[in-house]
């Protein structure tokens, strides 16, 4: 008996418990009991009555009653492949912008030193720094915002097969989080997870940018990224 509950939980895992799966598990139970007082051993019964679960009828059923889980209506599928077609274009843009971010920061420390090197100018120094820093973070900032974007469109319709394996373990933490906080306040707590950590980088930016101008303070300063970094994974555990 324990092994054909096992089986149905690990069939369903990805899916909250509901009056569907406790409703299959009785089913299961008492054509399990049947085949045992018709002589069959219980390998044999297990195997019977796997045989004749409609899995696919159940699966349709809870995929129907977790849809009020998070707070929203159903996508039409014309939506739906739009997004997902949109994201794949997006992804390669996404590896591309980020990678020339982390170019441009870099950069931007390269060409301040040798503008400090070369040249008795602190402005000219600050402009050689400044300037890729500020672009990088703008690609951060955009690219960020559009890929949370797409990630909360997928985690509220449950697109998993869209993502990549990582991203999709990520999904199924978060539906966790919905699962705990089930319903309209569970999706407007992933809101506004989401504008704290938006609200949490562009703070992150500005206090950068004023210790630099302000206190010459670019080289120590960049400290207050790893400080945002620590307050990012305590946001995502609330």
């Amino acid at each position: 008996m324990d092994n054909l509950h096992k089986y149905i939980d690990t069939v369903f895992q990805n899916y909250p418990d509901s009056p569907t799966k406790d409703a299959l598990k009785d089913e299961a139970e008492a054509k399990y009991r049947a085949r045992i007082d018709e002589g069959l051993s219980e390998a044999e019964a297990l195997g019977s009555v796997i045989q004749e679960l409609d899995l696919e009828s159940t699966r349709q059923k809870l995929e129907n009653e977790a849809a009020p889980i998070f707070g929203r209506p159903d996508v039409p599928e014309e939506e739906k492949r739009k997004m997902a077609a949109g994201f794949r274009k997006f992804q390669p843009r996404f590896a591309v912008g980020i990678g020339l971010g982390v170019v441009l920061a870099i950069a931007g420390i390269v060409l301040s030193a040798v503008a400090g090197i070369y040249f008795n100018n602190p402005a000219l120094t600050v402009i050689a720094f400044f300037v890729p820093i500020a672009v990088a973070v703008f690609l951060f900032i955009v690219l960020g915002m559009r890929y949370s974007s797409y990630m909360s469109f997928f985690r509220a319709n449950r697109m998993y097969e869209y993502l990549s394996a990582d991203e999709a373990n990520r999904m199924l933490r978060l539906e966790y989080r919905y699962k705990m906080h089930p319903g309209e306040d569970g999706y407007k707590k992933e809101r506004r997870r989401e504008a704290a950590s938006s609200v949490l980088w562009l703070i992150t930016v500005i206090a950068f940018l004023l210790l630099g101008f302000l206190g010459d303070l670019w080289h120590p300063g960049w400290i207050v990224f790893l400080v945002a970094a620590a307050i990012q994974t305590l946001i995502s555990l609330l």
